[in-house]
């Protein structure tokens, strides 16, 4: 019997809808089975966020009930549900559904407390349109959570392009960006790109030129040579990461080094770190011509082979298929009808819970304004010590590694912490474009070295003395471009561009000399390691810290000041979200952890 897919799709503009009918209706016309259902009340309509959505849930609301129940109908001929955008379906309701429910989300991390957070646990399978964003959902407790492409649709490009027409076809337009430019972060980085190309072509809300038609896009397009892709933090998560290349223009684009994982940096695409870069990149290919259309042309090929509407719909099916066949709800069925009944009782509790929640801010409100605060509880007093008293340090336990993640596994818990990776990968936006050789002192089961060498023209050598460790790196995160050493350099080996350490230093009794030895191995090094003032270590002020395998943990101060002892110029960073590869600066009285240090210029060299 074939699959039957129920496609749930949010109206948030008046032409959403006749796009996804038009996308459904070749994907019909590919041999799938499929049908589609609008899920916005009022279309078109903003999606309902959590704290409404969970509102009109608990009080019944007549039109989003009226929906739910024709979903609930529809719902009970198909065997899947996916929901295309992750919005407007309350988890209590998704639940009941006699489907396999997919989520499919891409906004996150900016909307991911209002948006997947509260609502993707309630689905069989998650999707993620952020790369940078898989390690968010496992935090969340989410073990079957995926990257999914965006891709671009059939009318996002001029589908009789063909390579010739690339490769030697005239173009009259240097620069396009299209896409808002709204947010503070944002435009203060797109501002400094129209200043750099003041003849470039903008649009989108923000600009002076306001919106441009898909009509106009697409000859635009047709004409463009480099078109810039800027995101408001991680990612890339837009729809023009894949339709840039899919109209033959050479992308430059930031983020790059989860962009290498959709593409392969300076053949299919450019992928930077910075604005500056952004810029000279720019200048360097519109004055080198021949060097643009064959990147172009290649991004353009690996476009239309892997991102097109029909292979990301093939890309999807593949990765659900065996949880898909393997769920038992499929077999038994689920009953959908007891959410259209809500008991007298269970409306009081919600009314009266939000009463109480309003009735408290605005106590609040009402005493802040006569110089008055309230506390959960009162605030604890801080212990005072002797200053004379020592730190307490655990002892070494020397390279544990896989060991450990084994035990992780066996607890059902993931192999490999899901803030750790993130880590790793927000490490490796620090990298930089003028670090080519790489040497990681601590290197783990590859996390880093992985991301990091996505960029081909970077050779990374990674250390690990923990033997399963290193092993399992080799087998599982091969590239031509990294070497594997069980085993730590000598120091007159031959200088590096960048020493790394990730979460390595903390683990070791001596790292006066660890620090002696990785100073001199190259002019620059990215270490981190957690902040004892942190909500998320706790580490007491005398330590030992509570994670037995670390010897000892340092405030942002502290760490700080120990690096200048070997460096000229520290610069230390921290990750807003510890599951987010994002990382923003900090001083030495800052408590957000993990930190991150680059320092540069060790004295002696």
């Amino acid at each position: 019997m074939q699959t039957r897919y129920l496609l749930a799709y949010h109206v948030y503009l008046p032409d959403v809808a006749t796009r996804y009918k038009s996308w459904m209706a070749r994907i019909r016309k590919a041999g799938y089975d499929v049908e589609g259902f609008c899920i916005t009340v009022d279309p078109p309509n903003n999606r309902c966020d959590w704290p409404e959505l969970d509102k009109k849930w608990h009080r019944r609301d007549r039109k989003l009930m009226s929906l739910y129940e024709a979903l609930a109908e529809k719902a009970s001929n198909c065997h899947c549900m996916i929901n295309l955008h992750g919005a407007n379906l309350h988890p209590e309701f998704v639940s009941q559904l006699p489907t396999f429910n997919v989520f499919i989300s891409n906004d996150d991390p900016e909307s991911s407390d209002i948006l997947s957070k509260p609502c993707a646990p309630a689905y069989d399978y998650c999707f993620t349109g952020n790369i940078a964003c898989v390690q968010l959902y496992h935090s969340w407790g989410i073990k079957d959570v995926d990257f999914l492409p965006l891709g671009f649709f059939e009318e996002d490009h001029d589908p009789t392009l063909t390579e010739e027409d690339i490769l030697g076809g005239d173009r009259h337009t240097d620069i396009a960006f299209v896409g808002e430019c709204f947010s503070s972060w944002r435009s203060n980085r797109l501002d400094r790109i129209a200043s750099a190309f003041p003849k470039g072509h903008y649009y989108g809300r923000g600009w002076p030129n306001g919106y441009i038609s898909m009509k106009r896009l697409l000859s635009l397009y047709r004409d463009l040579k480099v078109g810039f892709n800027i995101h408001n933090s991680v990612g890339p998560v837009n729809r023009r990461t894949y339709a840039l290349p899919a109209n033959g223009v050479m992308q430059i684009c930031d983020n790059r080094c989860r962009l290498g994982h959709l593409f392969k940096l300076s053949e299919e695409v450019i992928g930077v770190d910075s604005v500056d870069d952004m810029v000279e990149a720019a200048r360097y290919y519109l004055a080198h011509d021949d060097e643009r259309r064959r990147i172009a042309a290649a991004g353009w090929k690996r476009a239309i082979n892997d991102y097109s509407e029909l292979a990301v719909w093939k890309n999807l099916l593949g990765t659900i298929h065996e949880p898909m066949a393997g769920d038992s709800v499929l077999s038994e069925g689920r009953q959908a009808s007891i959410w259209l009944r809500p008991s007298f009782d269970e409306r009081l509790r919600y009314d009266l819970t939000r009463l109480k929640e309003r009735g408290k801010k605005l106590m609040k409100k009402g005493l802040s304004a006569i110089g008055y605060s309230i506390c959960a509880k009162a605030p604890e007093r801080e212990e005072s010590f002797p200053v004379e008293q020592a730190y307490l340090e655990n002892p070494e336990e020397g390279p544990v590694n896989i060991e450990i993640k084994d035990a992780q596994v066996d607890g059902g818990d993931f192999f490999e912490w899901p803030n750790i990776v993130a880590l790793n990968y927000a490490v490796a936006s620090l990298v930089g474009p003028n670090a080519k050789k790489i040497i990681e002192m601590g290197g783990g089961t590859g996390a880093f070295a992985y991301e990091a060498s996505v960029d081909p023209s970077r050779h990374v050598f990674s250390c690990e003395l923990n033997v399963g460790a290193h092993e399992w790196a080799k087998k599982h995160r091969s590239r031509p471009n990294i070497d594997y050493l069980n085993r730590f350099p000598d120091e007159d080996a031959d200088p590096y561009d960048l020493v790394v350490s990730i979460e390595v230093i903390e683990h070791i009794g001596d790292y006066f000399g660890f620090l002696a030895t990785i100073s001199k191995l190259a002019p620059r090094a990215l270490l981190t390691t957690p902040n004892r003032h942190s909500k998320y270590t706790e580490s007491p002020l005398t330590g030992p810290p509570r994670y037995e395998y670390h010897v000892r943990e340092w405030t942002a101060g502290e760490f700080y000041w120990l690096l200048r002892g070997f460096y000229q110029e520290v610069t230390l960073y921290a990750m807003p979200n510890v599951f987010v590869p994002w990382c923003k600066k900090i001083d030495v009285e800052s408590d957000m952890t993990p930190l991150i240090a680059d320092c540069r210029k060790p004295y002696g060299r």
